[in-house]
């Protein structure tokens, strides 16, 4: 091996410095601990720290989806443009 060091290429803020990126198992360990689930604005997603939330997710495509929009059968609501004019929204 030539001593080339490889980190993951996964961008939170609190894994800022090849260090924690390359062991970043004590900040994982502390985000399960403090915030299991949090959305970041950042990068525009959902992340989840727990094995068994990431295991109900991936095991229920239903309700966790990274689909944007309605889904069929999906409940929706429609702010229509005609209402907004009318101060009713």
């Amino acid at each position: 091996m030539n001593g080339t060091k490889y980190a993951n290429m996964l961008i939170m803020s609190e894994l800022s410095d090849t260090e924690t990126r390359l062991k970043p198992f004590g900040v994982l360990n502390q985000l399960r601990d403090k915030t299991p689930v949090r959305y970041d604005e950042s990068r525009g997603c959902w992340d989840v720290f727990r094995y068994v939330d990431v295991h109900r997710i991936l095991k229920d495509p239903h309700t966790f989806s990274s689909r944007r929009g309605c889904r069929r059968k999906a409940y929706c609501l429609w702010i229509l443009p005609s209402i907004r004019r009318c101060g009713i929204w």
